[in-house]
């Protein structure tokens, strides 16, 4: 942490001098601007009340600090825990001493991740309850759980779930929070609408966390901030210039989709309905979704047989999806391939379908290591790219593609055009990561330098 560091008890975060966290009876908890924040400025800085990583990350990336390494050094006792070094050991100590000693209780089975973090939850807030400070209970009395409107399924699935963590209840361990079945249940139900993803540098997620403040942080389709780790740190930065009186507000979801595809995400998992500018069908969403080839009554009144096309064209890129998560890229590429000719000549330069397509392709053509192939269809996507993420201001993911075109660029030796888009990647990054993240460090490392661009 920076100086300006707030730490509460249990809560350790940073909230810049230009922000407030409000209530109000419409929009309940959220974060206001009192000064004018520049594009770049950290909003919010917070350490998580406790976090877990997904078990396929566990052989190669730390518990505490969420490093990739090769010199893993694992809990022996579980084998389900690994750290890179010595003092992390001993930094989670406090969290998996009981814990390893939970996961050997109820072995054969391994508790899955979202078991480990409630486990860690639970007994770090009797921690906090033991040391008489009640900010941490406080600041979980204001999360929503929506119990009352998540499906019958849904909660005897969390049933199932309380019951496995209630045997996970160590013998003579005095946490009365174990044996509240009830209890359990809502707070599953509160990490589903309030718990972060956390996502290494390439975006992909590799855990999840409890952050207590950045809770506050409401969404919006048309965001002006934007979350991004350091590790298990979250940051949130301006992604956009925001002035006094505005909300602060960050994208709970992927705002490559049409207006339909935003709101059927939104609702079932955080029970509300979006009303920014884009998904109000006023002029700016209408014209989004028009660009995104998804208002077909307007652009093609021949509807049943461009549907039709639409749905062949679908099934094709679905199996290409699927192929790739299957780690069949050769398939995959001729899948996606074959949806890339289905497309010509039919579909706008913004549809929906021509993003997914060539994302494919790079990705596939990179993993089998026809770099030739992926640099020509990386180039493609990237005006795709910043078009689809423009109502966002400055993000990651726009920041990503360049630096991998960068690279692409460098190996086939297009020097211009990977000095380019390093100049475009860094611009975007700054903003996003910040330049002390390892991500823009390494990228100010690569390939073409100041001294040697090109003329």
């Amino acid at each position: 942490f920076f100086p300006g560091i707030f730490i509460i008890s249990g809560l350790n975060y940073m909230l810049s001098p230009g922000v407030t966290i409000n209530r109000d009876p419409v929009r309940g908890r959220h974060v206001a601007c009192t000064q004018p924040l520049a594009m770049g400025k950290i909003i919010i800085m917070e350490k998580p009340f406790a976090h877990s990583l997904d078990a396929k990350f566990t052989t190669n990336m730390c518990q505490t600090c969420l490093c990739s390494t090769d010199s893993i050094i694992p809990c022996t006792s579980c084998n389900l825990v690994a750290y890179c070094c010595s003092a992390c050991q001993e930094a989670d100590r406090s969290n998996h001493g009981k814990e390893c000693q939970s996961i050997r209780q109820v072995r054969p089975h391994n508790p899955t991740q979202t078991l480990r973090l409630m486990l860690r939850v639970l007994r770090r807030m009797d921690m906090e309850v033991q040391k008489g400070d009640p900010a941490v209970g406080v600041a979980f009395g204001e999360l929503v759980s929506h119990m009352d409107q998540i499906d019958v399924g849904t909660k005897e699935k969390y049933a199932q779930m309380a019951k496995l963590v209630r045997d996970c209840k160590l013998r003579g361990e005095d946490v009365a929070a174990f044996d509240d079945l009830k209890g359990i249940i809502s707070m599953f139900c509160t990490f589903e609408a309030n718990n972060f993803n956390i996502l290494n540098e390439d975006m992909q997620v590799v855990g999840a966390g409890v952050y207590l403040m950045c809770t506050a942080l409401n969404h919006s389709c048309t965001p002006n901030a934007v979350v991004t780790f350091h590790g298990p740190m979250l940051q949130v930065r301006a992604a956009k210039n925001i002035h006094p009186g505005e909300e602060v507000t960050i994208s709970y979801i992927d705002l490559a989709a049409s207006t339909d595809a935003r709101q059927q995400e939104l609702l079932p998992r955080y029970f509300f309905e979006c009303r920014c500018r884009l998904c109000q069908r006023g002029t700016d969403g209408r014209q989004r979704d028009m660009e995104m080839g998804l208002l077909l009554d307007v652009v093609n009144p021949m509807l049943k047989e461009v549907q039709m096309q639409l749905d062949d064209l679908r099934r094709c890129i679905l199996g290409g999806h699927t192929l790739r998560k299957a780690e069949d890229y050769s398939a995959a590429r001729v899948k996606y391939a074959e949806a890339l000719g289905l497309q010509k000549g039919k579909l706008g330069p913004h549809h929906i379908f021509t993003f997914e397509t060539f994302e494919g392709l790079v990705q596939c053509c990179i993993e089998l290591e026809d770099f030739g192939e992926a640099l020509r269809h990386c180039a493609t996507s990237l005006p795709l790219y910043e078009w689809m993420y423009s109502v966002a201001g400055a993000h990651p993911l726009v920041g990503l593609q360049y630096y991998t075109h960068a690279k692409l660029a460098w190996l086939a030796g297009e020097e211009g055009s990977a000095w380019a888009s390093k100049q475009r990647a860094l611009q975007i990054l700054l903003h996003t990561h910040g330049p002390e993240h390892a991500l823009v460090q390494g990228l100010r490392a690569f390939g073409p330098q100041e001294g040697r661009s090109p003329d």
